[in-house]
């Protein structure tokens, strides 16, 4: 008896725990106080409603980038280089020249060894990349880019955001509780690609026009104009040596103000200190923003960004460098907005789901099992609030799937508490005494249970690992539960049981 006031308590302790983990779900917002643990469980873009846009990683640019760079390192030699026509879906140059070695040392700056096949004829080399070598690219792409998207939006201060790999080359983004798609496309549309480049000043107006540049030199527009300058193609600085960018205003004008890492900084002090009285461009995806005039070396290691900003611009440009510039440029092949409206009209559908499930199954299992059904109704009951708990716990973010994997769980959480009856009247049918036929139940039905819950969770945990976020979220609140289920189920319906036999001493097993 003993033991079993022990366990009693432990269990009550137990429920008791659970529900206060759950209380920033169960009870309004209004109620929530500051002594509760951790905050209410997070809403999926189908509840919430929120912005969600399925994305395209250009990866045919990133390769043309890659063979002009390849292009240009050979000019530099004095070697002619060219792009040919594309072969099996791969990009191709062609390179004059028949010093294959210092050809093949310069690519392998560039590709893995195993990235290119490399072959000679005609006074000519071919370089064509291979298909694995553009395929892992692809991976990485896909994967550095969903790396920044996750660094602009939580910088933004949108949070709960689920950016989740589409097939090869495509990114899906959810964002529940924004409803402005062009906020997030100004954030993720741009590559936020930052460089310094030197003007070339040897280059006159009447060149300019006709576009008769020196090699090395190449025009580049300003932003929102029909003006170029003669920028040198080299950068003296690029985006990756910013460690720091801030929004600033000095002199009522906005601007960002951004700090460079050691090399950087003695790069930039090196070029400033040479080039004193020239104007040096500051360049963003390929646009000038601005050209001042170096007026002195610049030893700091950090300058000011001046452009045509106003407050919210100078931010957002701020949180894009801060976050890094994006491998390649990105395309919005569809958008999708769900009202608040539609998300709350998901909710209460969710949750009059959940409400009519649990009240069929508590008033069958009453009905049919008695006593005992009244156990596991209360088992059910902690089963829903430790589910909330967990998934509280672990962050997740709940979905109408999600809802449908709570609904089946307490279905399979009550499936365990039929086996078990059925066991006992089976025990008692055999002639065995009350307590023999509770205890036999019990740990004859253990083994069926467990099997049937492992085998389930085997079966989610595949769904998660293979399906999209849909299927996560059904997977994640199908799994808690079961495992959830183990407990209510099981211990804690055993231990209401063992009580209430201590208590009452039964004749018969009214089950």
């Amino acid at each position: 008896m003993q033991l079993i006031r022990w366990k009693a308590w432990l269990a009550l302790a137990s429920c008791i725990f659970i529900i206060y983990l759950s209380l920033p779900t169960i009870l309004p917002s209004s109620l929530v106080r500051s002594w509760m643990i951790g905050s209410p469980i997070i809403l999926g873009l189908d509840l919430r409603g929120g912005v969600s846009l399925l994305l395209e990683v250009s990866s045919d640019k990133y390769i043309e980038e890659q063979m002009a760079s390849i292009v240009d390192r050979v000019q530099k030699e004095g070697i002619k280089a060219k792009f040919g026509e594309p072969k099996d879906d791969t990009a191709n140059l062609i390179i004059q020249s028949r010093d294959e070695d210092k050809i093949r040392s310069i690519i392998e700056k560039v590709f893995d060894k195993d990235g290119y096949i490399l072959k000679a004829h005609d006074e000519q080399i071919d370089i064509r990349i291979t298909e694995k070598f553009m395929q892992d690219m692809r991976l990485r792409l896909v994967a550095q880019s969903i790396d920044i998207l996750h660094k602009r939006l939580d910088e933004s201060g949108t949070k709960e955001i689920d950016i989740q790999r589409q097939g090869e080359e495509r990114i899906l983004i959810q964002v529940p509780g924004v409803y402005d798609t062009e906020e997030i496309k100004r954030l993720l549309g741009k590559t936020s690609r930052l460089t310094l480049h030197l003007v070339n000043t040897e280059v006159t107006q009447k060149d300019l026009e006709k576009r008769k540049m020196p090699m090395g030199t190449k025009p580049v527009s300003f932003e929102g104009a029909n003006t170029f300058l003669p920028l040198y193609i080299t950068p003296v600085i690029t985006g990756d040596m910013l460690i720091d960018a801030q929004s600033t205003m000095q002199l009522g004008t906005y601007g960002v103000q951004f700090r460079l890492n050691n090399a950087g900084a003695k790069r930039f002090a090196e070029v400033t200190s040479k080039n004193v009285g020239k104007p040096l461009a500051i360049v963003l995806d390929d646009k000038v923003i601005s050209a001042p005039m170096i007026k002195e070396a610049m030893i700091s290691g950090s300058g000011i960004i001046s452009g045509n900003f106003n407050a919210k611009s100078a931010a957002e440009l701020a949180i894009l460098l801060r976050s890094g510039a994006l491998p390649t440029q990105l395309k919005v092949i569809e958008e999708r907005t769900v009202g608040p409206s539609l998300g709350q009209a998901s909710i209460e559908a969710g949750t009059t789901a959940v409400i009519a499930g649990a009240c069929v199954v508590i008033v069958f299992m009453f009905l049919f099992y008695g006593i005992g059904g009244l156990f596991a109704n209360v088992g059910m009951i902690m089963n829903i609030i430790m589910i909330l708990a967990c998934l509280q716990l672990l962050g997740a973010t709940l979905t109408m799937p999600g809802i449908a994997g709570i609904v089946l769980t307490l279905g399979m959480a009550v499936d365990a508490n039929v086996l078990i009856f059925e066991r006992m009247r089976e025990e008692r049918r055999n002639g065995k005494s009350v307590l023999a036929s509770l205890s036999g139940g019990y740990a004859m039905a253990m083994t069926t249970i467990i099997d049937s819950n492992v085998t389930t969770i085997a079966a989610a945990t595949v769904l998660y690992a293979f399906g999209g976020g849909v299927i996560k979220g059904f997977a994640v609140t199908l799994t808690v539960g079961l495992i959830c289920s183990l407990f209510t189920a099981v211990t804690l319906t055993k231990t209401m049981m063992a009580c209430w036999y201590h208590i009452v001493r039964p004749k018969t097993l009214n089950i």
